[in-house]
């Protein structure tokens, strides 16, 4: 093959593209580490991990899709949905226990101290955020004490947005959710659809 002098630079970094995925891995490395950028990988090997899209603007609201219901019409009826937080869709369980899945509708979220808490943890990785109170036309009541946390313990949640996913997935869903308070200043909106 013959190379022109003026793309011999080019060529080295270049020539074996089609070689092997390991080569080719390893010529973008080499070629992030000369121009100082970072090459990130697409590979997603867990299905519960998160898809990754364009983080939202500063003040957009963040919305919770439910795409589904079980034991629909039932006191205890939970909702199965995602949620993107950060670019990141992830999927959740609300409801199954108790009062069922929480309301479709508008909620302000912070954080919250206590991260630990029973049936709130993954493979040692909890957190909560909590949502404002809100009435729910399902119970003619208002509904309080409603979070974002993992789905732990038995699926489902009492009403709260439950994280589906391993350990990876909630460190991951609970750094993009910090990502999203701080770039809000500390509280966003999330709309449940």
């Amino acid at each position: 093959m013959s190379v022109s002098s003026s793309s011999h630079t080019n060529h080295t970094s270049t020539q074996h593209s089609h070689s092997s995925t390991t080569r080719s891995a390893t010529t973008k490395s080499k070629t992030s580490k000369a121009t100082g950028h970072s090459a990130k990988s697409s590979f997603q090997p867990h299905a519960a991990r998160a898809t990754k899209h364009a983080p939202k603007a500063k003040g957009a609201t963040v919305v919770a899709h439910i795409t589904s219901y079980a034991k629909k019409g039932q006191r205890s009826q939970m909702a199965l949905g995602t949620i993107t937080v950060n670019g990141r869709t992830y999927h959740f369980k609300s409801g199954g226990h108790a009062r069922g899945n929480l309301p479709k509708g508008s909620y302000t979220v912070t954080a919250m101290k206590n991260k630990n808490q029973k049936g709130m943890v993954v493979d040692g990785v909890g957190y909560k955020y909590g949502l404002t109170d809100t009435f729910d036309p399902r119970l003619n009541a208002t509904r309080t004490s409603l979070r974002i946390h993992p789905d732990g313990g038995s699926p489902g949640t009492s009403g709260c947005i439950g994280i589906s996913g391993d350990g990876a997935t909630q460190r991951q869903f609970q750094a993009d959710m910090n990502a999203e308070l701080a770039r809000d200043g500390g509280h966003f909106t999330l709309s449940v659809e």
